[in-house]
């Protein structure tokens, strides 16, 4: 049996170095755990060090290989001051997957990020392994727009299965950006070998031979220049050439901007300035203005024309106010910071005692009020006291439209009634619609106590699956106190019954009449008889043709219970039959539809692995 074990180890540095860039914001080019080519077999651990002096907590998010990924997978560690957080076979542990990409890691303190991907034999100890070191790269390091890097180390020959090395190359994006990578293969001399551009998404983690730059590589020493030829995509891309014999992998990282790497400014030993400064800049004459000492409290400092400056009162702020600024692009008109830090606090409030409007914003064409959270806040927040917290109203286009591109859209919540409350007038609308346009997936989700509760008729275009049907009324017998349940009969076709009772007459015979619409929609049928009263014997005479079949007995007057069942034969049946025993999909092999039934934690449940965040909700 494979353990899995998550470690710590408390370091205490009083200068220290890595061979990582310490960030807020880190990726590691690729992690994985998984089968790989010529018998490998991969696994990954991290190591998260805190060099900080208060606790980091640091969110993890699994970038899948070869998709975008806006709402990754993602786990919250902590990480103590000087602390080292070691997490081994990380995809796995963390994630509950096999699968191959990127890991990046978030934090508001700095952290700096090693990893280690590595092959063993199944069944081998670590002491057999081969790997290869990542170092966590901050999201600042990568290369964007104009911009290019360089990837050295590729060395594979041809026949490929003879060459001493294999080389792949891969690349994540960090921004959340959109565009198109370009790689250029040269060989030792800058000659161009190869060159062939590559979509990317928002945070996409891609992995591809060398030969699929170049095909039919065979040289030892080939470079790759890296560069975004078009759009918002920003990535950080990597080198990995393998031994082909022992699996033995070593890591290339790309080149990183020179103004990246460069020591700290050397400033000055003094400054000279005119007479509106005083000092000179040193440890022992640090700068100053020229009347500052003197200058009252609440006065500023004011250009006087011709080059002179004088301390005056600061000019009041008269109300009513209107002024105007033509802002840059991503800059404000008006500015205002609240530097406090503190909860429940504000940059500006906006008032209104009576019937008007706190705070109102116009625009032709973008956004009449705005609110961005960079961090784990939010960006509009609205509170009632009584009334509505937010009301919006629009005469011909959407009431209030939100987007994410990582997270929920909207989320509603409530402590004392309804999280989402929709509601609607027109006839042919609805309350509430949910839309999913990605494909096997579900416009809606409920989870945990009722997943639904629907108070009227239901209409379901499409299949039902559930794991049982049942149906429950008041008990007729004790209303007020007790509850009446029966479970639907079962089959693994498409079965309707039908039932009836009949009396044959003198001759023995009964005609059984159907439906005009019974053999439009059924078919292979199978028949059920019962005398009632008395002995006798009954038999179906003429099965069912032309809606109709025949019942005879071995005496007259007869009385006969009957049933037929009949297979759903009409088009959408035809088209949609139930397959009564498949394969899971891959992505949810290994989990279970009820895994608590079979003794299994609710983390192998396949809704945690489509839904890992609403299951931790």
């Amino acid at each position: 049996m494979r353990r899995f074990i998550i470690s710590s180890l408390a370091l205490a540095f009083t200068l220290p170095l890595f061979a990582a860039f310490s960030g807020t914001d880190v990726f590691v080019g690729a992690a994985g755990r998984g089968p790989g080519a010529a018998g490998s077999d991969w696994y990954t651990s991290v190591w998260i060090h805190n060099p900080g002096g208060a606790p980091a907590t640091v969110v993890a998010y699994l970038l899948l290989r070869n998709q975008t990924n806006p709402s990754p997978a993602s786990q919250t560690i902590t990480v103590q001051p000087g602390e080292t957080r070691r997490i081994d076979n990380v995809v796995e542990t963390l994630f509950g997957v096999n699968a191959f990409g990127a890991l990046r890691f978030t934090s508001a303190n700095r952290i700096v990020v090693n990893a280690r991907i590595y092959s063993k034999l199944l069944g081998a100890a670590d002491s057999d392994s081969a790997g290869q070191s990542f170092d966590g790269v901050p999201s600042s390091f990568a290369i964007g727009a104009g911009q290019s890097a360089v990837v050295l180390g590729a060395h594979q020959t041809a026949p490929f299965d003879a060459s001493l090395f294999r080389y792949n190359f891969g690349f994540v994006e960090t921004a959340g950006g959109s565009g198109t990578m370009r790689a250029v293969a040269s060989d030792s001399t800058g000659a161009p070998l190869g060159t062939k551009d590559y979509s990317i998404g928002p945070y996409e983690a891609r992995q591809f031979g060398i030969a699929d730059v170049v095909p039919g590589m065979s040289s030892t020493n080939v470079r790759l220049t890296i560069s975004i030829v078009d759009g918002t995509a920003k990535v950080i891309a990597f080198g990995s050439g393998i031994a082909n014999r022992s699996n033995d992998p070593t890591t290339f990282d790309m080149s990183f901007r020179d103004e990246l790497l460069a020591g700290p400014a050397v400033a000055p030993a003094t400054v000279k300035h005119d007479a509106s400064l005083t000092g000179d800049g040193s440890d022992a004459s640090p700068l100053g203005l020229t009347g500052a000492a003197s200058a009252a409290a609440g006065r500023v400092l004011t250009a006087t024309g011709g080059g002179g400056t004088a301390w005056q009162a600061a000019p009041a702020f008269a109300l009513p106010f209107t002024g105007t600024a033509a802002a840059a692009f991503g800059d404000a008109a008006l500015h205002v910071n609240n530097s406090s830090g503190l909860s429940d606090t504000s940059a500006i409030v906006g008032t209104s005692p009576g019937a008007g409007f706190g705070v109102t914003g116009t625009t032709e064409a973008g956004m009449g009020v705005r609110g961005d959270a960079t961090g784990g806040g939010t960006g509009v927040g609205a509170r009632s006291q009584n009334g509505s917290g937010i009301a919006a109203l629009s005469t011909a286009g959407v009431g209030i439209e939100s987007q994410s591109f990582s997270k929920e859209s909207i989320h509603g919540r409530s402590t004392g009634s309804h999280g989402v409350w929709g509601e609607t007038n027109a006839n042919d609308a609805y309350g509430v619609l949910g839309v999913n346009n990605a494909g096997n997936h579900a416009g809606l989700i409920g989870t945990l106590g009722y997943a639904g509760d629907f108070v009227g008729n239901v209409r379901v275009k499409g299949s039902l699956s559930t794991f049982s049907g049942t149906y429950s009324i008041d008990d007729p017998l004790e209303p007020q106190s007790k509850t009446l349940s029966h479970a639907a009969v079962q089959s693994p076709d498409m079965k309707n019954i039908y039932d009836g009772v009949v009396t044959t007459d003198r001759e023995g015979f009964a005609v059984v009449d159907l439906p005009e619409w019974f053999e439009a929609l059924n078919g292979d049928f199978r028949y059920q008889l019962t005398v009632i009263g008395r002995f006798a014997q009954a038999i179906v005479d003429t099965e069912i043709a032309n809606n109709r079949f025949t019942i005879r007995t071995d005496r007259p007057n007869v009385k006969v219970s009957w049933q037929v069942t009949g297979i759903r034969h009409d088009p959408w049946a035809n088209e949609h039959r139930t397959v009564v025993r498949e394969d899971k999909p891959r992505e949810e092999q290994g989990y279970y539809l009820a895994p608590e039934v079979y003794g299994q934690p609710l983390t192998r449940d396949v809704f945690w692995a489509k839904h890992p965040e609403l299951i931790r909700k």
